[in-house]
């Protein structure tokens, strides 16, 4: 596997996991970030602080069918608290890879 310099990871014949860059960026108070599966798979999308702290989950091992995808993080934590200004990391997660991307919040 190699990656892509940022939309994704590409490997072997499986076709292209991308996961596009959160908009808008920088947000106050609603983001959407919209990936791709190149086939089904269980999903995973996670927020993390600049820590590397567990923010909240956005998908949670959900399975999905291929194709595009859009959800959206309001900028509360997993307990439904505003979160404090700063830079964020998205982390989407399928069972063959993975993919990473920085967003920031602005109050």
């Amino acid at each position: 596997m190699t990656y892509d310099g940022g939309t994704g990871i590409e490997g072997g014949t499986l076709g292209k996991l991308t996961l596009e860059q959160n908009n808008p960026n920088p947000f106050n108070p609603k983001t959407e970030i919209r990936f791709t599966l190149p086939m089904p798979t269980e999903v995973s999308l996670d927020v993390y602080d600049i820590a590397g702290r567990h923010v909240r989950s956005i998908v949670a091992g959900e399975r999905m069918e291929a194709g595009d995808h859009v959800t959206a993080w309001d900028g509360h934590d997993g307990g439904g608290h505003r979160v404090s200004s700063g830079v964020y990391f998205y982390r989407l997660k399928t069972e063959e890879r993975e993919a990473v991307r920085k967003m920031v919040l602005l109050k």
